[in-house]
């Protein structure tokens, strides 16, 4: 089965089907003998989780309060590592190229060796701590009572009330952003869009075109706040910690505010065309949509 609601399914048995399927991906994906590869898929598998919760958390807020902490606090046991890994990341995917026109190569090997020495250094510890273990551990027991989760209502009546707020803090907190674009303000946009990107994917039986292409302006989204977050990590933590030379770090500084500039450009762009409908408007445009077959 598939991460949406079906047609021919209860709401109930659907939040827990997907709910189970996405727990047990998460246990078994948190096997891979790659640290890096265990923690990024546990923790997407999680997010996926919390999402279905935040669909149903009007018509079940008991559930949501429940298991989304649960979800929430498993999770957060390997946010340091990730964060750790997502510096690398961020070197390789989106520095290396604009740095490379105004740093030598021994620079940035040094650096680049800098970042993934710290990432692994965290690798050890969380395999010392034994972090990953009791994440899983925990996902473990919530899919053990994900058979009791109850959600007492039906139909639309079940996720209309968690995609019009979910979707109401997305165009806020976008609008906040756009206003004032704090590091802090811009994350937070980022999670509620992809808490929004992930709703669209649940209920994409509706109309499945024209939701799927709302979901890929969503993931699109998602994905330029998600660099723009990482470099601005980036850049905190090689000053924090001190990581290059005094020169390194004031270059780093310029090429990653230039990325910026240009990422929350278009992320604005997006954003505007995303959310233009008020909250009331899209949730009832949406809940008129015939189930596909």
């Amino acid at each position: 089965m598939s991460f949406a609601l079906e047609a021919d399914e209860p709401v109930e048995g659907a939040v827990r089907r997907v709910a189970r399927e996405q727990l047990e991906k998460a246990l078994d994906e948190a096997k891979s003998p790659v640290i890096a590869d265990a923690v990024h898929d546990l923790r997407k598998r999680a997010k996926k989780v919390r999402a279905l919760l935040r669909l149903v958390r009007k018509a079940a807020p008991e559930l949501y309060a429940r298991e989304n902490a649960r979800v929430r606090d498993a999770q957060g046991l390997l946010s340091s590592f990730r964060d750790a890994a997502a510096l690398v990341e961020t070197f390789d995917e989106l520095l290396a190229e604009p740095f490379g026109a105004a740093l030598d190569d021994a620079r940035l090997k040094g650096l680049r060796k800098a970042l993934a020495h710290r990432r692994d250094d965290l690798h050890a510890q969380m395999h010392a701590d034994g972090r990953l273990k009791e994440a899983r551990e925990r996902l473990a027991r919530v899919r053990e009572d994900v058979v009791r989760w109850r959600v007492p209502a039906a139909g639309p009546d079940a996720w209309v009330g968690g995609l019009r707020k979910t979707y109401k803090r997305a165009r806020k907190r976008g609008a906040e952003a756009e206003e004032a674009p704090s590091v802090e303000r811009l994350h937070e946009w980022r999670k509620r869009v992809k808490y929004h990107r992930y709703h669209c994917k649940l209920l994409r039986r509706r109309a499945p075109e024209l939701i799927g292409a709302r979901r890929s302006v969503a993931k699109a989204l998602s994905g330029l706040l998600g660099d723009d977050h990482d470099l601005a990590v980036f850049v905190r933590v090689v000053a924090r910690e001190e990581l290059g030379d005094p020169t390194l770090r004031a270059v780093l500084r310029d090429v990653a505010a230039g990325e910026r500039r240009r990422i929350q450009e278009e992320a604005f762009a997006l954003g505007e065309r995303l959310f233009v409908e008020a909250p009331d408007d899209f949730v009832e445009r949406i809940r008129a949509l015939p189930l596909a077959a």
